[in-house]
């Protein structure tokens, strides 16, 4: 497995190094504020891989949603799961009405998918007039080198693995095909 991944890893950095996302994007390197990732390198080199799973934990339920934390999130929900599994008809009420929530839910996201564009174009606007047109096409690019990664690994890695566990990748994209787009 570990030979897999590997492989995978670098025909991912095959394709960026012959797509080469990100050329062309007149950005001056002296103009970019470091301090504004600085956080983030300096949380890296001191978490240790102890730390890494001892933040899974969160010391309350509903801290994990607070501070948007997705591993505490999906540990939180797993645990949600399983116990309303146990509790049979009482559970399933619960259940219902979580699912009730979730509804309400996606439709305020979906409000917010909507409005999505608006946004988009705000930040199309802002690119162009400080980095010039010619950004958009090295975005594109990039975009394109990920659709290009995401059918290699569809084609070369999925495909085989879905055959040898005997089930349809074909069924399985058009069952998943919404959140795919």
């Amino acid at each position: 497995l570990a030979k897999v991944l590997v492989g995978w890893i670098r025909g991912g950095l095959a394709v960026v190094n012959i797509v080469a996302p990100g050329t062309g994007m007149h950005v001056d390197p002296a103009t970019l504020d470091p301090a504004s990732i600085s956080n983030y390198a300096s949380q890296a080199d001191k978490q240790s891989p102890v730390d890494f799973l001892l933040n899974i934990i969160p010391t309350s339920m509903f801290e994990a949603f607070a501070r948007g934390e997705i591993l505490q999130v999906l540990l939180v929900s797993i645990l949600t799961g399983v116990a309303l599994a146990m509790l049979g008809k009482k559970g399933a009420r619960i259940t219902s009405a979580i699912s009730d929530l979730g509804q309400i839910i996606f439709k305020i996201v979906d409000i917010v998918m909507r409005a999505a564009p608006i946004g988009v174009f705000g930040a199309m606007a802002f690119t162009i007039g400080k980095y010039g047109i010619d950004t958009l096409f090295s975005l594109g690019k990039l975009i394109a080198t990920f659709y290009l990664t995401s059918a290699l690994f569809l084609i070369l890695f999925l495909a085989p693995m879905a055959k040898i566990a005997g089930f349809s990748l074909w069924r399985l994209l058009v069952y998943i095909r919404s959140e795919l787009m």
